[in-house]
């Protein structure tokens, strides 16, 4: 597996702009950098990256996609564990863990 970049290439950041189109041309290069830095990372882990732990805080949910029509998420409920699918603009429960 893959490392994540030490260092991520950005612009120089100039300490002024003279001219509004200074500040359009940097934005656009310091977007590109992002861009190709992201794309980078994606192609080293080919859409693969190992989390060893994460720490969310009690009522936050982890959701899958948009809070859209179709969308899926997980919650704690109580002391249940809740799997939910958004429908009709409500999270409905599909499925829990019972502590």
């Amino acid at each position: 597996m893959g490392k994540l970049p030490t260092v991520i290439k950005l612009p120089t950041v100039p300490t002024e702009f003279k001219e509004p189109k200074e500040l359009i041309e940097f934005l656009t290069n310091l977007t590109h950098s992002v861009y190709d830095s992201i794309r980078d990372i994606i192609s080293e882990f080919n859409g693969k990256i190992e989390v060893t732990n994460i720490t969310i805080k009690d009522a936050d949910p982890i959701t899958f996609g948009e809070e859209a029509n179709g969308s899926w998420r997980i919650i704690r409920s109580g002391n249940n564990l809740s799997f939910q699918r958004r429908e009709s603009g409500s999270w409905v429960e599909k499925g829990s863990f019972l502590a």
